[in-house]
């Protein structure tokens, strides 16, 4: 049912997994970002953030 969904917030897990070790760049995410919206639009697409930022900043293991 939420297929499109799960698949899109995996997407994104990895997409902040990359910007967080430093493979990609945040303005490269955001823009990988906008294509994952439009391959999956996903369910919840409206409760997306509007700050043009991949995850929340917080890394484990520092």
């Amino acid at each position: 049912m939420f297929e499109k969904e799960v698949k899109y917030r995996l997407c994104r897990v990895l997409l902040a997994n990359l910007v967080g070790n430093g493979t990609i760049s945040d303005q490269q995410a955001v823009e990988i970002n906008k294509l994952l919206l439009g391959k999956f639009d996903p369910e919840f697409r409206s409760v997306e953030n509007d700050t043009d930022k991949i995850g929340d900043g917080v890394k484990i293991n520092e």
